[in-house]
């Protein structure tokens, strides 16, 4: 029986890959086992040190296609969480695949199950943002205390509008809908000042929320 014909295409890649990843940026998945990791003879040589020599393998088997971490050091992520290792997950189209935090593959399967709402990891070398648990990661470290609910509706918020301008009318829509949106500057003000400063004690090189003077805040992504 032949296999479903499925793909991995490239969404993301730190810069320091793309000199050395193929032109069209899509793999066609026609074998049983695809293998990605730093070793030479890799279907998918990912040159970099955060990257283990083996470190992932997609298989198709019945056809279902299927992920697995083959024990790597920085993990592999699937929609954003992580995969325990040696444990096979089923992929759906649609569906992010990460390595470590240098690639992000999209996988899709034209004669699969589509997942509709697949939440796309926010990705960079210093900040992660788990949607699917919201839960909020700075230099690969989850943080201890979690943020309270409003500060991590804030910065979902910010995060999502990708370095443009939230208003404060945006905000107070987000964060406290149960009032109509009608709060106070000074409980914006509050909210932000707060957020800033718990982001502030995990990464003090890197300010995160930006003030838009006369318009709002934006989020600055770290690099």
């Amino acid at each position: 029986m032949s296999q479903p014909s499925a793909e991995l295409s490239i969404d993301y890649s730190d810069e320091a890959l793309l000199p050395a990843l193929p032109r069209h940026r899509v793999f066609h998945l026609t074998g049983a086992r695809f293998v990605i990791g730093r070793a030479p003879g890799c279907d998918l040589q990912v040159d970099h040190q955060e990257a283990s020599r083996r470190h992932a393998v997609i298989m198709a088997e019945d056809r279902r296609y299927y992920v697995e971490d083959l024990g790597s050091t920085n993990g592999s992520f699937l929609n954003g969480e992580r995969l325990e290792p040696g444990r096979r997950y089923p992929l759906h189209a649609n569906d992010f695949f990460q390595i470590a935090d240098v690639l992000v593959l999209r996988f899709d399967d034209p004669t699969g199950t589509v997942r509709m709402e697949t939440a796309k990891p926010y990705l960079s070398k210093r900040f992660w943002l788990d949607e699917g648990k919201q839960q909020v990661y700075i230099r690969r470290q989850r943080l201890n205390p979690a943020l309270s609910k409003q500060q991590y509706q804030l910065l979902a918020l910010l995060v999502r509008r990708d370095g443009g301008v939230v208003t404060r009318d945006e905000i107070a829509d987000a964060v406290w809908p149960e009032t109509g949106g009608v709060v106070s500057e000074g409980m914006i003000d509050n909210l932000v000042t707060r957020l800033r400063r718990r982001l502030k004690q995990e990464d003090r090189d890197h300010q995160y929320i930006e003030t838009v003077r006369g318009r709002g805040f934006r989020f600055r992504r770290p690099r």
